[in-house]
């Protein structure tokens, strides 16, 4: 729900948490590890999964996707690939072609300010049906709703903090602690399937068929005011995406063996998930 809905999903949490094997995982789920894009002439086979490891130093695109060289006068890649696959989208959204979810996944996202490196998508948040990316000397890139980025955070002194601006237009899914005896999980091959951006885009419901139950509603408000009390501002881009969120959650979810309510269910994860990061230690201390 949250990738379906949101441009950048970030998955924060300890060393050790599951994290990157979240991103792994839901690229297996949904297929994408399999599909490779081959359109011949100037576009590369490339899967529609893409890791890229974030390195420390990163400051803009030209880091991650590439430049223009005054020297050469041609556009010089980075050694990410990344450049390839958005020359690849941009064909598809001109040609009508945007079928399958391409996920690029920034591992170690804030070891560098995410959104220093990040900061040509960041506006792309708000787009509904992707948007463009300049990459300079006329060359600009068509992004279609089909892309989404997924990001790994670390919560530690070796890396940048999230800036408000950032968590306000993503969701952040906090991984809890596993156990050492955790085994190793992996998508069956039999139960892969294909599975293209139409079905995500059933996830993504309209504003005007919204449905909130009162009890979850009930429980919003309540943290609302409590948020409003410490002076912590949630901008109404992120009540767009709580509403969004548990609306389509509370169609798809189940309640608990322990009792507790689909409605209380929805409630707590979009607390967590779109709340809960706006608050710093600064609001805890005051």
């Amino acid at each position: 729900i949250c990738v379906a809905q949101n441009f950048l999903t970030i998955f924060a949490g300890d060393p050790g948490t599951g994290k990157t094997s979240a991103c792994d995982l839901f690229a297996q789920a949904l297929g994408l590890d399999q599909v490779q894009t081959d359109l011949g002439g100037d576009f590369p086979e490339l899967s529609r999964y893409m890791p890229i490891c974030v390195e420390r130093g990163w400051n803009s695109k030209k880091d991650w996707i590439g430049s223009f060289s005054a020297l050469t006068g041609r556009f010089e890649e980075s050694a990410t690939d990344l450049y390839k696959g958005l020359k690849i989208l941009d064909m598809e959204k001109r040609e009508n072609l945007s079928i399958f979810p391409f996920l690029v996944l920034l591992d170690d996202a804030n070891i560098s300010p995410l959104e220093y490196y990040f900061s040509d998508f960041l506006r792309l948040c708000d787009e509904t049906d992707g948007g463009t990316v300049a990459l300079g000397r006329g060359n600009t890139l068509r992004v279609p709703e089909t892309l989404r980025f997924l990001a790994t955070v670390n919560a530690d002194c070796t890396t940048e903090p999230l800036t408000e601006r950032l968590i306000d237009r993503a969701m952040v899914i906090y991984m809890p602690a596993v156990s050492d005896s955790a085994p190793a999980l992996k998508i069956p091959e039999d139960v892969r399937k294909n599975i293209g951006f139409g079905t995500l885009r059933t996830l993504i419901p309209e504003d005007g068929q919204l449905y909130m139950s009162r009890e979850s509603a009930r429980i919003l408000d309540r943290v609302l005011n409590h948020m409003k009390k410490a002076g912590i501002r949630i901008s109404p881009r992120a009540l767009r995406a709580i509403r969004r969120y548990v609306s389509t959650a509370s169609a798809v979810m189940k309640g608990e063996p322990d009792g507790r309510l689909v409605s209380v269910i929805v409630a707590d994860y979009a607390v967590a998930q779109k709340i809960f990061p706006k608050i710093s230690v600064k609001d805890m201390k005051d």
